[in-house]
């Protein structure tokens, strides 16, 4: 446009950019004040996004929920953690020179790493871990072989077979055909207790599989929506006749927490507690080779599985279950 050599420049506005963790931006309704929400963080593409961001959100604040699933943009997504200055000041110095580079699948930030970690974090790292970072929280991918090269896995970065496909491999038909023990500790953990049968009706109401089970047993279910969507998957655990334990992803602390105080009546007597950060876990799977084992629990599913929370040696948590969901 020949024309635009002879414009004149009559205001020129310079102004901060706003990048976020993960370099997604953030939308939704805000976890602590209900009906109050959020479009910001557009990591320097505002203008190519801002149509369909705000359509979403737009949705969202007259229907309830957008039209197309954008959890990956939720800022629900983001805890604590993410939001303190320590983990910010680092991250943020990492984000910006990789706005524009490659990146490929299961790939993972270097900085904010190490800031939430599992009791057996030395012991597994010490048998030759590699690490992701799952909500601030430092989680195996694999374990590396004696016999492989450690910095060939770490360089591998490709959009095809990369080289530590053979090691999951390897691993998942281990957990399929003999015993596995997994670091549970980074899932979200709740505790719903109650006087009366608060606590059961509330959960009955919210989820889809029914709770009322005896006493140390867990179910496999879902947190639904009005819609009968799933809003969150978990298991719960019934710890007494009024109290249950709750376990879900380890990225869903904030929306799963959010979504049941939203859906919870108002009552002194019903009450959750976030105890994420209160216990370690551990799940035991059991595979086929627990038939052959007489020192294995005899139980009738092949997949069965045991669970355990521990709060620093004082208190626990246990559970027993099925990969298999009631219905």
């Amino acid at each position: 446009m020949p024309d635009l050599e002879t414009l004149e420049i009559l205001k020129l506005v310079n102004c901060p950019e706003t990048f976020t963790p993960d370099m997604r931006c953030i939308m939704g309704e805000s976890p602590s004040v209900q009906g109050y929400f959020v479009l910001a963080g557009m990591n320097s593409a505002g203008l190519s996004f801002g149509g369909g961001a705000g359509r979403y959100l737009a949705e969202w604040m007259v229907h309830g929920y957008p039209s197309e699933n954008i959890w990956e943009l939720d800022l629900k997504r983001f805890g604590a953690l993410q939001s303190s200055r320590t983990f910010l000041r680092h991250r943020v110095m990492e984000v910006m020179p990789l706005l524009y580079d490659l990146k490929v699948p299961r790939w993972d930030f270097q900085t904010g790493r190490q800031l939430r970690t599992s009791p057996l974090y030395d012991r597994l790292d010490a048998q030759g871990a590699r690490w992701m970072e799952k909500h601030g929280f430092e989680r195996p991918k694999y374990f590396v072989p004696p016999d492989k090269d450690l910095l060939a896995l770490e360089q591998s970065k490709t959009f095809y077979k990369p080289d530590w496909f053979d090691i999951v491999e390897s691993e998942v038909k281990c957990c399929k055909e003999a015993v596995c023990v997994i670091d549970m500790s980074s899932f979200t953990k709740f505790e719903i207790t109650s006087t009366g049968d608060q606590a059961l009706e509330v959960l009955q109401y919210l989820f889809s599989n029914d709770l009322d089970v005896p006493v140390g047993h867990i179910v496999h279910t879902g947190m639904l929506n009005q819609g009968g969507g799933y809003e969150n998957d978990c298991s719960i655990a019934r710890l007494g006749k009024r109290s249950f334990f709750m376990i879900s992803p380890t990225d869903q602390q904030v929306h799963c927490w959010a979504w049941l105080k939203k859906h919870m009546p108002e009552d002194s007597n019903l009450l959750l507690e976030d105890v994420t950060w209160k216990y370690t876990g551990k799940g035991a799977l059991w595979g086929q080779l627990h038939r052959k084992r007489p020192a294995c629990p005899d139980l009738s599913s092949p997949f069965a599985f045991y669970l355990t929370f521990r709060n620093g040696g004082q208190s626990e948590r246990r559970a027993r279950g099925f990969l298999v969901a009631q219905h």
